[in-house]
């Protein structure tokens, strides 16, 4: 099912819409495809399925190195967040301001998130208060 819905699916929405990346104005591409590319400008159409594959690389990176500790987990994913956050910066695939924020402000709470759950991983009891306000922290910043 992994490979199904969480490549198949999205491997082949793109191939359709990569053929008509010159057409995605017509009729025809609009009435079925519009919902995967509204929003973004032209030359960043496949911008969706770079979000997708960021998710599944971080779920994969999740399970593969199941084996190892949570630290080399956090530096991979923490990895691949900043190799995407690059990418976002750079293109800015969304036509409006405020979506290309949003999308950045997603990727750094989800760093924040990442690292912050590696200080609750942590059994010091001197860092009890020290984790309630991270914990707020977190939460606020979701």
């Amino acid at each position: 099912m992994f490979f199904l819905w969480g490549i198949g699916i999205p491997l082949t929405a793109f191939i359709i819409l990569f053929k008509n990346k010159h057409r995605l104005d017509s009729p025809e591409v609009r009435n079925y495809y519009l919902m995967i590319y509204q929003g973004l400008k032209h030359k960043t159409f496949y911008w969706e399925f770079v979000n997708t594959t960021r998710k599944v690389v971080i779920l994969m990176l999740s399970v593969i190195l199941s084996g190892y500790g949570i630290s080399t987990k956090a530096v991979c994913v923490l990895s691949v967040l900043i190799l995407f956050y690059r990418l976002q910066i750079s293109l800015e695939p969304y036509k409006y301001y405020m979506n290309n924020s949003l999308e950045r402000s997603e990727m750094v709470s989800g760093a924040i998130t990442l690292f912050g759950g590696l200080v609750f991983i942590q059994n010091d009891e001197e860092l009890d208060i020290f984790n309630t306000i991270l914990f707020l922290a977190i939460v606020i910043i979701n």
